[in-house]
Order: C-alpha cells, then structure tokens, then sequence
C-alpha cells in the first residue's frame, strides 16, 4: 500500500480535516497488512482500491475497515475511492456507511455535500456504527469520530458556472481544486517529494552494515557486526592529522559512547575501511550515525572532537516519523535487521528477517525429509510428526490447531513457533513473518529520508513476499491433507503430495534459479537482499 501525506498541500484555508494521508492500495496488497498500515495513521484517510486484487473484496473486508475505524479512535476513513468497474465493492462500502465515488474529486465533492446537508452551525459527526452512511448533528447520540470544520465545504467543480463574489468560497474551491490536482499527481508517488537534485549535497561514499553470520539464536551477536565504509574525493587532512571514523548512537541517545572504527588510508583522494567487532556485536541496534573527523596524529583518540570545525564528513539513518507512522526508517531497518520489539518480548533476538529465513529452512527440511521416508512403512509415524511439524511452523503455535487433529501436540520449540510463516487469519494479535516484513518494507519506502536506491529496493523485495506466501500456501494446503491420511507412507496420493511440498518449499527458501546460475526469488534472496538496505550515504560536512 502506498501511504501519502498531503497535508502540506491543503493550505491553512483548506477545507478538509488534517491530518489528511492518501492510502492507495495495490493489487498484490493482502487485507491483513493494508489494515496494519492503517492502524499505524492518524487523522483522515482517503482509501483508493484498485481496479482489481482481493483486498476490499468481500463485504467482510469492509466490516474489518470499520471494526479497524471504531477501534482506532485517531484514524478515520473520510471516503472510499472505487474504480467504476468494481460496483460490487461500491455495494458493499455503502453498506457499511462509508462515503465512496470512482474518483478522488467525486469522493470529496460527497464528503463536502454530506457536510453542507446539515445545519452550518453544526459540526458533522459520522457514526461509526451507522450502516448507511448516516451523518447526523452533535446534539443526537453518537460515538464521535471525527468532527468536520464548521465552515461549509464547497464543492469542487471545474465546469463553468456562476459563482458567487464572496471570496472564501472561491479560494476555497480553488484551493480544493489544487488539492485534487495534487493529490491524483502524486497517487502513483511511492514516498514524499524529492528536492531538486541539484539541491541536494553529493555523496562521497558509504557505510555498510553487514553479517558475519555467527548468529546465536539466544542474542543478536553475529547480526550486523561488520561495516565497510568506501569513500571517494576525499581531501588530505593537515600535516600531522588524521581523519578518523566514529560510529555515533542515535543523536537522542547520549548513553552510548561513540565507537572508533579507525583512521583513514587516504590514497588518491579514496579511502576503504573495514571493521568487524571482536565480540560480534550487533552495531545496528545502537548505532546509526557516522561522522569523520580530524584530529592530531600520536595518540589515538578517545572520543570524536567536540569542535564542528573538525569534522569533515558525516552521514545517519533517518530518525523522521512520516505523519501517521509510528516508526521511522531506521526504526522499520532495525525490525528487519537488528531487533524487533515483538521478538524481544517473546525472547527471541534478531531481527524479523533472521527468524524469517530460518523457518522456512525448516520447512524444506521436514518437507524433504519426510519424502526421503516415503516408502518404509515403519516410518508412518515419523512421517506424520514431521507433517505436523510443517504446518507449526507454518501457522504457528496459537492457530496451528485449525489444521491439525484435536489433540495434537505442538512438536517444535514454542518460543521459535509461537509466530508462524502464513497468515492464518484476518487480524491476528500476532501478525506472520512475511506480514510482518511486509509492512516494515512497505513502512521504509515510505519513510522520510530514503535514498531512491534503497526505496527501490524496498519496493523490489516486496514484491517478491507475494509469490513465496503462494509458494507456502501450497505447503499447508498438502500438509492439510497429508496430516489426515492414515498410510501416508505408502499411499502414492501421499507421494505426490509430498513432491509438491517439497517443489513449494525449495521455491519458497531458494527461489528460482537464473541463467546467470543465481537463485532469485526465494527467502534466501530476500535475506541477502534486506541487508542492503543497511546503506547509509556519506556527506561533505560544510561548516
């Protein structure tokens, strides 16, 4: 889904309640994760459907849009934007109460006429518990959600008709028609606007986090314990200086000492520099800035110098909120790659990615082990063990039971399963691992800050969650069946089964191979690719 602020755009004279975010969603977009973003906003929201997808499909999927608005009191749906072709899914908005129209302007110009159908004095309140869209007055009984502005909406319109002299009402159609300009100009824009490039400093290199892969399931050591900093058209520091590298905490964190990494081997105006932490540390969980400095040669350096005159490059992570979001982007990096709050609480160390790629190896594990079983008839028992299995990791530990016989129990570590791989239902209080890499994903590229690089990338991996969900849900739906079936060793229907678990799970772990000789697509891909987003570009810092 992409998440846009436009805000900004509705001037102090706008007649539209603020915060005001457009929330397109997309055709691979899955319900469950559309309304997760949801519940992160605050204050209005325009929802665009697209022409087609399975989000918003079903009138049930409705109700969860408006069980999501009751329940978040600071979010409200002020209408639904729904393609012409899609009338069902009009049917359904209206039965639920929501404003809806087949396009941006139309969806306002409803909104607006809603409002202007009441008393001026009054201010508009929207039931949340209406099911035909009643608005009703401040003085009838209600839940309030959200209050309009007192001031009547005009309606925006772009034909020629008389208007009257009085001049609010024409700046505020004409700033109602900037609006809708804007806002279908920037429908497709994946994050906020970009500066002009020329605008914008050039970099003279990077810093990258990267993982030794010495990981302990019971710590985070090994996760993003090395850096590499390569950069370019450096300048040589004074006779007698050096410039150093410091890794800084978060600049609200003044707890943690800066970390030296070493002093530059400038060469040709380029300099390279490694660092591997000697107990595997994981940097990314406290570090999120660097700044080079120069300082006098002969005695190493304690701490960074305090004199901005001294430091000459510089780069950080992104610590902005983007409006609605709870989580910034080094926050949505830390959650994939470091540390994830849900994970911590349940002891499990590492970040959303690391548990990801582990679990899905241990479906291609049970999967291929229970096909190298097929056949011996004493392994029957052992087979179905390792069935069960696949579907604990799969669905993990509160909703495994909906697939397995009553009585089943749960035979892998409860820690590991507590979260499974698929999502089982709508709304769980635990959401999956692929959705919830897929909201932080989606979460990043919309995040203040991002380099068009790492938005791209954002968005590439993303993509890729949707085929490895299908690939998983092919494994649940044989291991469904093979968890029922009494001679599971010898059965060949089994057989088959087991082959399509085993094709499904070698897709979803290695992804597909290449001409190149490369795997791409998998959850192997993911994981490699992930790390590339721990990116942090380096600039000239001019006092």
């Amino acid at each position: 889904m992409i998440l846009q602020d436009v805000t900004p755009f509705l001037g102090d004279h706008a007649p539209l309640p603020t915060p005001l975010n457009l929330a397109e969603v997309e055709p691979e977009d899955q319900l469950t994760v559309v309304l997760m973003m949801l519940r992160q906003q605050r204050g209005a929201v325009f929802l665009v459907l697209p022409s087609h997808g399975s989000a918003f499909a079903q009138t049930e999927d409705f109700a969860s849009l408006r069980r999501l608005e009751r329940e978040e009191m600071a979010l409200t749906i002020v209408g639904v934007v729904i393609p012409p072709i899609r009338a069902t899914l009009a049917a359904y908005a209206h039965q639920h109460g929501f404003v809806h129209a087949p396009s941006l302007e139309e969806t306002i110009q409803r909104v607006t006429q809603q409002q202007q159908s009441s008393q001026p004095s009054e201010a508009i309140i929207r039931d949340p518990h209406a099911s035909q869209g009643h608005f009703f007055s401040r003085d009838e009984e209600a839940s309030p959600v959200l209050a309009l502005p007192n001031t009547p909406l005009p309606v925006a319109s772009f034909a020629s008709k008389p208007r009257s002299p009085n001049k609010r009402p024409i700046l505020a159609s004409v700033l109602l028609g900037v609006i809708v300009l804007v806002l279908f100009s920037t429908i497709q824009v994946f994050s906020p606007r970009q500066q002009p490039a020329a605008s914008q400093p050039v970099a003279v290199g990077t810093l990258q986090f990267m993982s030794s892969g010495l990981h302990d399931p019971l710590n985070s050591k090994g996760l993003n314990d090395q850096l590499r900093l390569d950069l370019q058209h450096l300048r040589e520091p004074a006779s007698g200086h050096n410039d150093y590298a410091w890794l800084l905490p978060d600049a609200s964190n003044d707890e943690i000492k800066p970390l030296l990494l070493g002093a530059l081997s400038i060469q040709g105006g380029n300099a390279h520099l490694e660092y591997h932490s000697p107990d595997h540390a994981n940097l990314l969980v406290t570090f999120s800035q660097l700044r080079i400095t120069e300082q006098a040669q002969g005695i190493v350096p304690v701490a960074p110098a305090a004199d901005p005159a001294t430091w000459r490059y510089g780069g950080a992570f992104p610590n902005t909120l983007a409006s609605g979001d709870s989580f910034s982007f080094v926050a949505h990096l830390r959650h994939l790659l470091a540390q994830d709050p849900t994970l911590m609480k349940l002891g499990l160390a590492g970040g959303l990615e690391v548990w990801l790629t582990r679990n899905t190896e241990k479906l291609l594990e049970y999967a291929t082990a229970t096909r190298d079983d097929w056949g011996n008839a004493g392994a029957t028992n052992l087979m179905h063990r390792q069935i069960v299995r696949i579907l604990d990791y799969l669905d993990g530990e509160a909703y495994v039971g909906l697939d397995v016989p009553a009585g089943t129990p749960f035979l892998i570590d409860p820690k590991m399963g507590r979260i499974g791989l698929l999502e089982v239902q709508e709304d769980q209080a635990l959401p999956s691992y692929l959705t919830h890499v897929d909201l932080h994903l989606q979460g990043l590229a919309n995040a203040p800050g991002h380099t068009d690089a790492q938005r791209q990338l954002a968005i590439h991996i993303d993509q890729v969650t949707a085929p490895v969900r299908g690939y998983m849900q092919r494994i649940r739906n044989d291991a469904q069946l093979l968890v029922s079936m009494n001679q599971v060793a010898r059965d060949q229907r089994a057989l088959d089964l087991i082959n399509d678990m085993v094709t499904n799970a070698t897709l979803a772990y290695a992804g597909q191979p290449t001409s190149s000789g490369e795997n791409t697509g998998g959850v192997l891909w993911i994981h490699n690719k992930l790390q590339g987003l721990a990116v942090m570009p380096i600039f000239p810092l001019t006092q």
